[in-house]
């Protein structure tokens, strides 16, 4: 639980104090409001839950405030990027920590070899991320200095779509290929029967088979016609 509250307080509760402390200027001044959310913030990603319910909670409170604030004239811009790689720590420095955290239980159902495949992982996203950071930047200068801001910006070449494609897809289809495209490790659970980790291989085998292709063929198809959703 301190993974949860330590991300709600970073990511969440510290914008909302922010706002809080600087409204009367803002009314004042009709300014604006820019929150930094995140894509995991509207689509369900393995291994970011504690991060993404803090941005999609971000995300809702920046929705309620421009609709609040409008009428003070405040203009309220989420910035909601894809992946960017915004530190150099590697994930790994945080094993003990996260270890410490566990139960025993927890300890013993997952092993200790899978929790740090998971971890090794995240690493392997993180390096697979964009280091170039343009995009956001040029999306919150755009929303700061803008006379006519958006109310979302979507940096990052599947910002947006990942996000469509969530609507658009059967929940079943969509889980197997987001599942297949941010799966990083090999293992599994240690406490899983061999019937289970049978069946998981079977999946495994499909989601490679098609749910990444299916993810990616749809991504370069509304690329090629041109899309783009604000």
């Amino acid at each position: 639980i301190t993974a949860f509250r330590r991300c709600m307080d970073v990511n969440f509760l510290s914008a909302v104090k922010m706002c809080q402390v600087f409204l009367p200027l803002l009314r004042r001044s009709k300014g604006r409001i820019v929150n930094i959310s995140s894509m995991a913030g509207e689509v369900s990603m393995p291994m970011f839950s504690a991060y993404g319910a803090s941005k999609a909670a971000l995300s809702n409170f920046s929705g309620v405030m421009r609709m609040e604030l409008s009428k003070w004239g405040i203009k309220v811009s989420t910035i909601q990027p894809a992946g960017f790689r915004t530190s150099r720590s590697s994930w790994c420095s945080y094993k003990e920590e996260i270890l410490k955290g566990l139960s025993s239980d927890t300890r013993r159902d997952y092993g200790e070899a899978y929790i740090s495949s998971l971890l090794g992982g995240l690493s392997k996203m993180a390096n697979q991320s964009s280091e170039d950071l343009r995009p956001v930047l040029e999306d919150m200068c755009h929303a700061l200095m803008s006379l006519d801001p958006k109310p979302l910006y979507t940096p990052g070449q599947t910002a947006w779509i990942i996000p469509f494609l969530c609507r658009l897809c059967p929940t079943n289809i969509f889980d197997i290929m987001i599942m297949q495209t941010f799966k990083f490790i090999d293992c599994h659970p240690a406490a899983l029967s061999q019937d289970c980790l049978i069946a998981l291989h079977a999946l495994n085998n499909f989601a490679e088979a098609g749910g990444q292709t299916l993810l990616w063929w749809s991504v370069d198809y509304f690329l090629s016609c041109g899309l783009k959703f604000a």
